[in-house]
């Protein structure tokens, strides 16, 4: 089976100088060096295309560097790859796999993205076992859209995710974890030592769906914003946003996705309705993994100022949306 390995960069390829810190990649042709001597022979797909994409610390990814992977992606495809697996930068991941997600909606082949918490040069690194995981999902014929797979322990078991529905909680080993409804499927075996990996799919296994057409697109609107709210949040940065021609804003808001609408100097409200009049497009979700309704005064308040909410909706899931041209914006009912 034929896959292709695209290579960002990230800790996962990351080379350290000395005791210093990683402020480098290594270059395509010794991370395939690396890949070789560290990855098992039974853990390599026996046809497997090496691209570099742009790679850099994904603490440094920007918006332009996703359309460029997302055409890479649908090249590889093209030119007859049954399987991507991206090589990516935990910092930014969810963004970036949320985005071609959006982009490359109903690509017919799995889209794996995966990285790792210590080098492939490491000693004990868990990349070997992320990346022969990776590998099986993207074998899987019937995994196609793009995914999450990350365990971050030799050893332990990698969990499959949908970017849209996934956390980052930086210091656990297996950093990525799943909400709304958990994995869609879990990847088990002796990667390390070459023996078998089984995956093991969930009730929510992927599938055709039917009327799914693939049209991909190869562009993003980096004119959104994203901003959490505290106490003391100052709504004139919504007017400002606006004023400097953003089109859309994601209100990462507290709770169920409340804010304060208390009359005064922080209530949001004004300023979400000036926004919304002028054309811009506020969405809310929660900063704590919330499940946004109109459970309480202030979130109906914001909905009545023209904010729309995105009921099951990470911050990163909800600046895809907005970032991707013609992305529909789903509206939680009241409630």
């Amino acid at each position: 089976m034929s896959l292709t390995l695209l290579y960002t960069g990230g800790t996962l390829g990351g080379r350290r100088r000395g005791r210093g810190p990683i402020r480098e990649d290594h270059a395509l042709s010794s991370f395939l060096s690396l890949l070789e001597k560290k990855l098992p022979v039974a853990s390599r797909p026996p046809e497997l295309a090496a691209m570099a994409i742009r790679p850099c610390l994904s603490e440094n990814r920007i918006p332009e560097d996703w359309p460029i992977l997302a055409r890479a992606v649908d090249d590889a495809w093209r030119r007859g790859a049954e399987g991507v697996v991206v090589v990516h930068g935990t910092d930014t991941m969810l963004y970036g796999a949320c985005v071609l997600a959006r982009l490359l909606a109903g690509i017919p082949v799995p889209v794996v993205f995966t990285g790792s918490n210590l080098p492939l040069e490491a000693d004990g690194t868990d990349a070997v076992q992320n990346l022969s995981h990776a590998f099986r999902v993207a074998r899987t014929r019937a995994a196609r859209g793009v995914w999450v797979s990350f365990a971050g322990r030799p050893g332990g078991v990698s969990v499959v995710l949908d970017p849209a529905r996934a956390r980052k909680e930086a210091f656990r080993a297996d950093c990525f974890q799943p909400l709304w409804g958990g994995p869609a499927a879990r990847v088990s075996g002796d990667a390390e030592a070459g023996g078998s990996v089984r995956v093991r799919w969930g009730k929510g296994r992927p599938g055709a769906v039917p009327g799914n057409r693939y049209e991909p697109c190869f562009k993003v609107d980096s004119a959104v914003a994203l901003f959490m709210v505290y106490p003391g949040f100052d709504p004139q940065v919504i007017r400002q946003a606006a004023a400097r021609g953003l089109r859309g804003l994601v209100l990462a808001a507290y709770g169920s996705g409340t804010a304060c609408t208390r009359p005064g100097r922080y209530d949001v409200c004004a300023a979400v309705r000036a926004a919304t009049r002028s054309g811009v497009r506020v969405v809310v979700v929660s900063q704590h993994a919330g499940r946004v309704r109109e459970a309480y005064g202030s979130t109906a308040d914001l909905v009545r100022s023209g904010a729309r909410l995105m009921p099951e909706t990470t911050p990163e899931a909800a600046l895809a949306a907005l970032m991707c041209p013609g992305a529909e914006i789903a509206q939680t009912s009241s409630g």
